[in-house]
């Protein structure tokens, strides 16, 4: 859920950057060895998945992209462009191959990934005129008229797809069809998103094979209604009104409507509204009818780290319950907070190591977080206001340097309120840890001295045996 001003939104997907942090050394911590001290909480071992996370981040209009230099200091390797179509539902595909090759040049060479829309912008808006067509229902909701629904000239538009497609054969490989399809921006019937990414789906696939299709991913609060739907349904009436308190803490925006939700009767009637009833019935279809017209699940959240697992693990489940099981990127997660509420850098800093963290342990193969550039929405800017690396621009370096090329993910058991993630490939091994209070835990790390670097690059040595942890979030790797 975006506001934009450009015809068309640039993601720019990270890879990994090596980082220098020689010149930022932190007070050494020292060394414990021998006896675990009692504090020291042990890990446990969870069981590894298989990742190979590719970062990014998301979040700028053609015109405001950064400097160039600034991208290539954060490793991006992808961009991905919003394309509309024109009135009559079909592509400028002049334009559209014009922008790509512009972009090519602005980014140093990033590969590109395509949201293919429905709809002109115009079209979208909405009676009104001032909605904007990426926010759920724009400023209102669908009543006022906004939001997306099959296109006007269904033969035209698949026509021009085939030719937009076949133009980008070589440059563009991974497509989503339309973008945060549900209750809030879809116009038109669940069956018929269904039918529109079947067909465009099959005209893509017509003309490149190879490419990869991605539904649309569902808004981020969509989940504030699918999940809670589900607790509610298997009888958990206190865990689905926790949950949602919880995932709607520091952004509810236009869900702001339906809370607050203290009891049952509220619970019901929130799930009961036609919006919420959309919505869950276009989530359910991802994972049943919508299933055999896409190849990649397309997730987006930017509601904090907190009940991030949460989320992924709800994916999860109704993929295999329903036999629909595909691999994950997600292309929008961010730090989500309504202006209302007061805004710490450090906070927003240490959530972009912690969302990253869990969003690759998770085995999402695209990471991407947005926004880049401050757009004045709830999602706040990865850069300064001034385009420059701060806080929470360095946390990202940080971490996906530490990251690169780890190869499988497990998360450790170190008690609760703790946090503890291990990566590794056939030539390193790093933890990424933190707690909801300052204690040490003992990492299975056979060396006799740790290096801690912390989000701004910094760092110090630990024993294996009791390494600090505290609410910031710190890289552990053998020195």
């Amino acid at each position: 859920m975006r506001r934009f001003n450009s015809v068309v939104s640039v993601l720019l997907v990270l890879g990994l950057l090596a980082l220098s942090c020689a010149d930022s050394q932190r007070g050494r911590v020292p060394e414990r060895q021998g006896r675990i001290p009692e504090e020291t909480t042990v890990a446990s071992p969870g069981s590894a998945v298989a990742v190979q996370p590719i970062f990014g981040v998301a979040g700028f209009v053609r015109d405001t992209v950064p400097d160039a230099a600034v991208i290539r200091s954060l490793g991006a390797r992808v961009t991905v462009l919003w394309l509309y179509p024109r009135a009559g539902s079909r592509f400028d595909v002049n334009y559209a191959i014009q922008f790509v090759n512009g972009i090519e040049r602005q980014t140093g060479g990033l590969d590109i990934y395509v949201h293919l829309m429905p709809n002109a912008r115009s079209e979208a808006r909405g009676e009104s005129g001032t909605g904007d067509p990426e926010l759920p229902g724009g400023p209102e909701l669908p009543e006022s008229g906004a939001g997306f629904t099959v296109p006007g000239d269904m033969a035209a538009y698949l026509a021009s797809v085939e030719e937009l497609v076949t133009a980008l054969k070589g440059k563009v490989t991974y497509y989503s069809i339309g973008n945060e399809v549900s209750g809030f921006s879809w116009k038109g019937t669940p069956e018929d998103y269904g039918m529109f990414l079947s067909q465009t789906s099959q005209a893509i696939k017509s003309v490149d094979p190879d490419a990869k299709i991605l539904d649309s991913g569902m808004a981020g609060l969509s989940y504030a209604f699918t999940i809670p739907d589900s607790l509610y349904r298997e009888g958990k009436t206190a865990d689905a009104i926790d949950f949602l308190k919880r995932y709607t803490r520091n952004h509810a925006g236009g869900f702001s409507q339906f809370l607050p939700v203290d009891d049952e009767e509220q619970l019901k009637s929130m799930l009961t509204h036609a919006i919420a009833q959309k919505t869950i019935a276009m989530s359910d279809a991802r994972f049943k009818e919508y299933c055999p017209y896409y190849d990649i699940f397309q997730l987006h959240d930017y509601q904090g780290w907190q009940t991030m697992e949460e989320v992924y693990d709800w994916v999860y489940e109704k993929m295999r319950a329903n036999n629909c099981v595909k691999p994950i990127q997600a292309w929008e997660i961010g730090y989500g907070l309504d202006k209302n509420l007061p805004y710490d850098v450090n906070e927003h800093a240490r959530s972009v190591t912690k969302i990253l963290t869990i969003s690759a342990a998770k085995g999402a193969q695209t990471i991407i977080y947005f926004p880049l550039s401050e757009k004045g929405t709830y999602a706040r800017g990865l850069l300064e206001p001034d385009g420059t690396i701060g806080a929470p621009a360095k946390a990202y370096q940080v971490t996906v340097e530490r990251l690169a090329g780890v190869m499988n993910a497990e998360r450790l058991n170190l008690g609760e309120g703790v946090w503890a993630y291990k990566f590794q490939n056939s030539d390193k091994e790093v933890y990424v840890v933190w707690s909801a209070d300052s204690k040490t835990v003992r990492l299975p790390i056979a060396a006799s001295q740790v290096t801690l670097t912390d989000k701004s690059g910094s760092t110090a040595t630990a024993s294996p045996y009791a390494v600090p942890v505290e609410v910031d979030p710190v890289f552990v790797e053998a020195s």
